[in-house]
């Protein structure tokens, strides 16, 4: 018994050198490799800037920054995007949108996105896809209705209305939960809607507090 008594006090003794000898000096970092770094070399995010319109020529310019990024040799565990636009097309908002996503779900990185200046129409809806959505006071946020031109018959305007109304819906509900996702469990598609199409439906402009408060984004930097 008392071979046994010793043994287990050995194990646990020879367990604390371990468990000791495992933890983390400060001022160190361990990265998701499993390396021990001081926190000076602590590896960056990998970083992006989406600036100006809204558009093919936006998606293109991410979508290559993208590719340098998974094809290089930096860090992918984390990305860090800088947003600044006042918005443009519907189609390729929601395009951006989906990338970014891709990017966070392909490489486990988790997406922190900062707008500045003008975070409006399709802005304010792509900075919904960060895990971690930011703004300085000194930004602003517009939420209004998704709009277009209509050329063509009364045929052909009704069929681009009955896809307006398809679309709007669509970013109704990516916003909507994005935030209950932080926090307002009981908030509904109905309050955004209101949100979108007050003021005569030209929608309603955010403060940083404002958007924080409303769910729009988690933190003011």
């Amino acid at each position: 018994m008392d071979s046994f008594r010793e043994d287990m006090s050995d194990r646990a003794t020879a367990n604390k050198m371990v468990g000791d000898a495992y933890k983390i000096p400060p001022s160190f970092v361990e990265e998701t490799t499993g390396l021990v770094v001081p926190e000076r070399l602590r590896r960056p995010s990998a970083e992006v800037q989406i600036t100006g319109r809204v558009d093919e020529a936006m998606f293109k310019k991410l979508c290559e920054d993208f590719s340098k990024i998974e094809k290089g040799n930096g860090n992918k565990d984390s990305l860090d995007i800088s947003l600044a636009s006042f918005g443009g097309s519907v189609y390729f908002g929601f395009a951006i949108f989906d990338r970014i996503s891709q990017f966070s779900k392909a490489n486990n990185a988790p997406v922190s996105i900062t707008g500045y200046g003008p975070i409006m129409s399709m802005g304010a809806f792509i900075i919904q896809s960060g895990d971690i959505r930011r703004m300085p006071e000194n930004s602003t946020m517009l939420i209004h209705p998704t709009s277009g031109e209509m050329r063509g018959s009364i045929e052909d305007t009704r069929f681009e209305l009955a896809q307006r109304e398809i679309i709007e819906k669509q970013y109704i509900k990516v916003v909507s939960d994005r935030i209950r996702k932080s926090g307002r469990s009981d908030f509904t598609d109905e309050e955004l809607d209101r949100v979108m199409h007050a003021n005569g439906n030209n929608g309603t402009y955010f403060t940083a507090q404002e958007a924080k408060d409303f769910g729009l984004i988690d933190e003011i930097v």
